[in-house]
């Protein structure tokens, strides 16, 4: 059986070769660590932001009421434009 290989030049100049399959486990393992840091740090700001809300109901309150007046002003600008 003969197996896809894919050159490679490290920093030094030097050629290296790996396998297709090598690199798909590579790169499959950098995907995994960075979902779950993502995972993590979503987590974070999730307890920040409940936090903000108990400490500043009100202000959270306008803010959110803010928010939703402008996307509702750009989805009838947007709509009208038809």
């Amino acid at each position: 059986m003969t197996t896809i290989t894919e050159k490679n030049i490290n920093v030094r100049g030097t050629v290296e070769s790996a396998t297709l399959g090598e690199r798909v486990d590579e790169v499959t393992s950098r995907a995994k660590g960075l979902y779950q840091r993502s995972k993590e740090r979503a987590v974070e700001l999730e307890g920040e932001f409940e936090g903000y809300v108990k400490e500043h109901p009100v202000r959270s309150v306008a803010i959110a009421a803010g928010v939703g007046v402008g996307v509702g002003l750009l989805i009838g600008y947007f709509a009208g434009r038809r």
